[in-house]
């Protein structure tokens, strides 16, 4: 209903893929016809995929303001030039009496209910400027021109004095940058001597770890303390100390 309004009070014709100019938003017989702009799904228009009311979002968010706003669908509604406000700009001379049409047209009252018909004056331009403002400006630039060479000997002063302060502060900064650096450098070279002593005495460790090593496995005998079968059937010990295969075993 509100393009359909939009439509109205423009006087311009609506344009829906697939059916006829100027079919109305509320006759349209398919939730999947819409236009390019999205208008209607930004507006909450329901899937129509169920009779329930939940479909239909209401609630205030930032995607309608911005259409109404700024969108390309009330734009192009208005900016038609086939339209019925071209028209009346068109026969209506009167600035007052096209308000007066404009209000309504959209809000069916009138733009001066008080009998006032005189249009407020705007802003003014630079054109219209009073000559004293024209002055006054002139002024100015020409104050900014006589200080503007000490302003500027102002700021290259401020630079200099910058500069020697930065300058000052790294010859403080460079006795203790290079203690700093002299203490990680003697701090690298003893680690790298370590690491490097390290390594040379590693061959000598890996051999004596390996002379130590027996190269015949030593295999323990494990003399089972008590034996036991769950199928109650006799159980023997072998000279070689193992259990017959059914035999549950548990080590002294």
């Amino acid at each position: 209903m509100l393009l359909d309004a939009v439509y109205r009070v423009t006087g311009s014709q609506s344009k829906f893929p697939g059916v006829a100019p100027g079919t109305r938003a509320a006759a349209l017989p398919d939730s999947g016809v819409e236009l390019p702009s999205g208008f209607l799904t930004t507006f909450g228009r329901p899937a129509r995929e169920s009779a329930c009311e939940c479909e239909r979002t209401s609630g205030m968010q930032l995607g309608p303001v911005m259409a109404l706003v700024s969108g390309p669908t009330l734009g192009d509604a208005i900016a038609d030039p086939a339209n019925e406000l071209t028209r009346l700009v068109g026969r209506e001379a009167d600035d007052s009496k096209l308000v007066d049409d404009l209000f309504v047209r959209v809000l069916n009252r009138a733009g001066h209910p008080d009998g006032d018909r005189r249009l407020p004056e705007g802003p003014q331009d630079d054109r219209r400027r009073p000559p004293q403002d024209g002055h006054r400006a002139g002024q100015e630039r020409a104050d900014f021109a006589l200080r503007r060479p000490q302003l500027e000997r102002d700021r290259e002063a401020a630079i200099v004095a910058a500069q020697a302060a930065l300058a000052a502060h790294e010859a403080e900064l460079a006795p203790r940058l290079a203690e700093q650096e002299k203490q990680k450098a003697e701090k690298t070279a003893k680690l790298e001597a370590e690491l490097k002593a390290h390594e040379a005495g590693l061959p000598a460790k890996i051999a004596a770890w390996e002379k130590a090593q027996s190269p015949i496995a030593r295999w323990q005998t494990l003399t089972p303390g008590t034996v036991s079968d769950t199928t109650a059937r006799p159980s023997r010990r072998f000279p070689t100390a193992r259990c017959s295969s059914r035999a549950r075993t548990t080590a002294a």
